[in-house]
């Protein structure tokens, strides 16, 4: 099993603590970048979507 497909399996399994680690991570970056926070949120929904299990 390669790297990526191990990361694969995690995130398929983990879903909703990736996300929350992704949410985390666009507070974080909303806190330190006053003014984007339309951009950080269209990021995080990317992340999101980006992450999500494909079937």
């Amino acid at each position: 099993m390669s790297f990526v497909d191990k990361v694969k399996d995690f995130l398929g399994k983990h879903d909703a603590q990736v996300d929350q680690g992704i949410d985390k991570a666009g507070g974080a970056a909303k806190q330190k970048f006053q003014g984007h926070d339309q951009h950080i949120d269209t990021a995080v929904n990317k992340a999101k979507d980006a992450t999500r299990p494909q079937d």
